[in-house]
C-alpha cells in the first residue's frame, strides 16, 4: 500500500514539473522518455510483485496454524 502511495505522489510531482517545463527543451524530452520507460517497466513488474506478496502472505498464514 505504501509503495502505491509513494509512486502516485512521485507521478503527480513529475506531472506538475512537466506541465511547467518548456515543450521544446531537449533535456525535458530526454527525461520524459526515460521516465515513461521506467513507468512502463514498473507497470509490468507490479502484478508480479503483488503475486509474490500474496504467496508470501499465504505461506505465512499457513505457517501460523
Amino acid at each position: 500500500m505504501n509503495l502505491k502511495v509513494i509512486f502516485v505522489f512521485a507521478l503527480v510531482v513529475i506531472a506538475a514539473l512537466m506541465g511547467q517545463a518548456e515543450a521544446g527543451s531537449k533535456r525535458w524530452r530526454k527525461f520524459e522518455k526515460k521516465f515513461k520507460h521506467a513507468a512502463h517497466k514498473v507497470k509490468e513488474a507490479l502484478p508480479v510483485i503483488q503475486g509474490y506478496a500474496a504467496v508470501a502472505g499465504t505461506v505465512a498464514a499457513l505457517g501460523r496454524k
